[in-house]
């Protein structure tokens, strides 16, 4: 007579052993890793220079795992990290808020340099405060930077390098089709 061997009770022994040597697998990897670790950087500097097309590729294949890894996560587990970020706010609220406000404050500042040193395309206004930013194509803007203040900094010179600056009334006249981006006036409706 055959034994019939239970495929839950399987895959409980299975989960036990590995639960039972995870701790001896951890540590013989990290000896592993601690002695051949300088062979192994210099193994994967010399891979890298002789093959930079593929670790271009592999980072960009890594990269796209990720998002949907992350996404997936996210999904399966939105409340329970939703919980956790509350969690952590109401813990450290004032802190938050604190960087927050430096990480608004610095951006504010770069914009505004950024305003005064370029002034209006069009007249003589250099005041940040009546200045806008203009984006001369409009297909290519990817956020408005007005209320970039949580984006990176690199992020948001990319951004600004897209614009000219004009004051508001050179930007309401651009928006109404009196002036032209390239800095030609058009001639005003008539009657106005």
């Amino acid at each position: 007579m055959t034994r019939v061997r239970d495929p839950i009770k399987q895959r409980a022994c299975a989960a036990a052993w590995r639960e039972k040597h995870r701790e001896e697998e951890r540590q013989r990897g990290k000896q592993y890793r601690e002695t051949h670790r300088p062979h192994l950087r210099e193994y994967m500097r010399t891979w890298r220079t002789k093959n930079p097309d593929k670790v271009r590729t592999m980072s960009a294949k890594s990269n796209a795992k990720r998002k949907e890894y992350s996404k997936d996560y996210y999904i399966e587990n939105r409340e329970r990290i939703r919980v956790r970020t509350k969690q952590r706010y109401d813990a450290n609220r004032e802190q938050i808020l604190a960087a927050d406000k430096a990480k608004w404050k610095e951006r504010h500042e770069i914009i505004a340099r950024h305003k005064a040193e370029a002034g209006c395309q069009f007249c003589n206004e250099k005041n940040p405060v009546c200045l806008d930013f203009h984006h001369i194509i409009r297909g290519m803007r990817e956020f408005y930077i007005s209320r970039a203040h949580s984006t990176s900094i690199n992020r948001l010179e990319r951004e600004m390098k897209k614009c000219i600056v004009v004051c508001a009334n050179c930007h309401r006249k651009i928006h109404s089709g009196l002036i032209d981006p390239n800095g030609i006036f058009r001639p005003s409706h008539e009657g106005s």
